[in-house]
């Protein structure tokens, strides 16, 4: 993994990184905003339209000062399949799970939060170990932070909080 950029904004920092992605055999970009002062912030993670980037989000939408005020994280990975054959359409890549909600403009944000919500509302145990993996693997090669094992990780494994996501999810 490579820093690209790092910059201050609204008193916390926002990064850029790239990385080679063994899924999409490319190499890809995210970019993330940490809050000021604030050690183990919530993350949000920003998934941008289906052909777009971290520079989407980071170009057209001013999210820093309100993470910034909430104390978030904000994540901005590059999601996007690259190549021949991948739909551009936005009803089509719903249809094939790359987007899980299509909305307009005047409705991203109460979605978003709507989504955040929903992660809010998640096994404790699972996001816990899901953002300690996200800001620990940053300070690693990332074949490293995939093999890696972390405190919060070992937490939920074998908790009720493991068991129940299954369940959960099959009803």
């Amino acid at each position: 993994m490579e820093k690209i950029s790092e910059a201050f904004s609204f008193g916390g920092k926002q990064f850029v990184y790239s990385h080679a992605s063994v899924v999409n055999d490319c190499k890809m970009t995210f970019a993330i905003f940490t809050p000021p002062k604030i050690k183990n912030p919530p993350v949000l993670w920003y998934l941008s339209g289906l052909t777009c980037s971290h520079l989407n989000v980071m170009e057209k939408g001013e999210y820093r000062q309100k993470a910034a005020k909430l104390g978030m994280a904000i994540i901005c990975p590059d999601t996007s399949p690259r190549g021949a054959g991948v739909p551009d359409d936005p009803e089509e890549a719903y249809d094939l799970g790359l987007v899980n909600e299509i909305v307009p403009l005047s409705e991203v944000v109460p979605t978003a939060e709507k989504w955040a919500n929903e992660i809010l509302e998640a096994a404790p145990l699972s996001v816990r170990a899901s953002k300690q993996t996200a800001y620990e693997g940053l300070d690693w090669p990332l074949s490293n932070a995939l093999q890696r094992k972390y405190s919060e990780e070992n937490k939920f494994l074998g908790s009720a909080d493991m068991r129940e996501g299954p369940l959960a999810f099959s009803e």
